[in-house]
């Protein structure tokens, strides 16, 4: 291993990415292959099969994991891969599936899914599906085979559902209040399990009001009891919600739902450099009393957040922010989740009607040191795993900074994690110290009880350059500087 004062450039490799660029070393010894991060680790990663690849196809996309177990994600969430809608309310979209037991022939067939999903775990990745629960293109085979699956109008059409002023004309609302429908809806995500060895659900729209309450409650203990004769595992399950809008899924048994609303205060905050503002956002995520055995996906942007936002990529929506919130993602709580294209910088509107291509050639050195120093920092530091406890997700330590521009924490580990075990010799509790400048002038901030010797993993100034960890010694009232939207980490030794 070089030595880890050393300032590692990263060199492209076409084998990954082609954009994206081979990790340092201490980047692979804990990011490689060889490794494998549970919960209270995970960084997700969201995959749409079209997009990824010139080919849009499984066995292409399959080519690419290497790359992305290098990057340090855990576990591959598909967007939905089944066949789309075809008839004239079709807006080829990937959320109106034709039939829930196949997949898109653009993308191969469900025998090429399932290789897909043993290269992940021979990678020791995982693999979850995005299942759309809720209701089915207008054309879908169950039209015709089950007409009592679905919800009709007094005229006896299909009824299409709405949220909020926003009718989806394009789909046809799953009438669950019909013991079959709601047999064969949970029977499909089961043959999922067991064919493909999928080892967990990303659930679309679970906050829909024409899905019945009780349902994921009655549910949830079969999934949970589920274990896929491929991997002889339990499945995890992600709710798409902010469970603050359908409190009656807090009970249901999930283990992530989406934290919507701290992504809606970042978005209030934008480029701007009102760090009081963001602390504020942050204390409400972390302190949240409703989410006592409930864990979290942060994210900046998703296939929804690029495509259907009227700002698109991170810069729109962050401007020079967006290095500083990708750090707050993976250092504050949560699993923090990435959209395909983000590790190069996310710089472009993908539309996953059409399945725009990521240009991988549209490079930002920054984002792409800077992520995997940070996936590696989630893997390997005890303090900053999350938990589904306030006890198992450690302490936020909120420090005075005396700038309105710059905000600092301390990430303290619980005094035991991984649902209750012990903390063990060797994995030594640490402290993870985090400051950011939002100002556009450079900062000058002395920060109380951080004196003592450090790893610093992340520079601002110098991450564009490559992955680097360097001792450094903070001494008692010392002034540390920060350049404009500047931002360092820093591990206590």
């Amino acid at each position: 291993m070089k030595s880890s004062k050393a300032l590692l450039t990263l060199s492209l490799f076409a084998s990954s990415f082609g954009a994206f660029a081979q990790s340092a070393d201490f980047i692979h010894e804990i990011n490689g292959p060889q490794n494998r991060y549970g919960y209270g680790q995970r960084v997700i990663y969201e995959m749409n099969v079209g997009s990824m690849t010139p080919e849009g196809t499984f066995d292409a996309a399959a080519k690419r994991l290497a790359g992305l177990k290098e990057l340090g994600v855990d576990v591959v969430w598909l967007m939905p891969v089944y066949p789309r809608g075809l008839d004239e309310n079709s807006i080829d979209s990937p959320y109106g599936a034709r039939d829930f037991s196949q997949v898109n022939p653009k993308y191969g067939t469900v025998e090429d899914m399932r290789k897909f999903v043993n290269v992940a775990h021979k990678l020791n990745m995982e693999v979850w599906l995005d299942w759309v629960p809720n209701h089915t293109a207008t054309d879908n085979v169950w039209v015709e085979t089950h007409p009592d699956f679905y919800r009709h109008n007094e005229d006896g059409t299909l009824f299409h559902p709405y949220s909020g002023p926003f009718k989806y004309n394009d789909v046809a609302q799953l009438d669950y209040e019909n013991p079959a429908c709601a047999e064969a809806m949970t029977a499909t995500m089961e043959y999922w399990f067991s064919y493909t060895g999928l080892d967990g659900l990303r659930c679309d729209f679970v906050s829909s009001q024409f899905m019945p309450k009780d349902y994921w409650h009655k549910v949830m203990p079969r999934l949970k009891n589920f274990k896929s004769p491929l991997t002889g595992l339990p499945v995890t399950m992600l709710g798409e919600s902010d469970f603050h809008s359908c409190k009656h899924l807090y009970s249901a048994g999930w283990d992530y739902d989406y934290a919507w609303e701290f992504n809606d205060r970042l978005l209030e905050v934008g480029n701007s450099a009102d760090a009081a503002k963001l602390q504020k956002a942050c204390e409400n995520l972390v302190n949240d009393p409703l989410y006592y055995n409930l864990d979290r996906m942060v994210y900046l942007t998703n296939h929804d957040a690029n495509h259907n936002d009227h700002v698109h990529t991170l810069e729109q929506k962050f401007g020079d922010n967006r290095y500083a919130f990708t750090v707050l993602t993976f250092t504050l709580y949560g699993m923090p989740m990435l959209y395909n294209g983000q590790e190069i910088g996310d710089q472009q509107d993908l539309n996953y009607f059409a399945d725009t291509k990521v240009d991988w050639s549209l490079t930002d050195p920054m984002m792409q040191n800077l992520l995997p120093t940070l996936t590696a920092l989630k893997h390997s530091v005890p303090a900053l795993r999350d938990g589904l406890t306030f006890e198992e997700r450690g302490k936020v330590e909120f420090l005075e900074t005396g700038n309105a521009a710059v905000m600092a924490y301390l990430r303290k580990p619980a005094p035991k994690h991984r649902h209750g075990q012990p903390a063990t010799q060797a994995e030594p509790q640490s402290e993870v110290l985090v400051v950011m400048n939002l100002g556009a002038a450079p900062a000058k901030v002395q920060l109380p009880g951080v004196e003592g010797e450090w790893e610093q993993w992340v520079d601002s100034k110098t991450i564009a350059d490559g992955p680097s960890r360097q001792a450094v010694t903070i001494a008692a009232k010392q002034k540390m500087q920060l350049p404009a939207k500047g931002y360092a980490v820093y591990v206590r030794k």
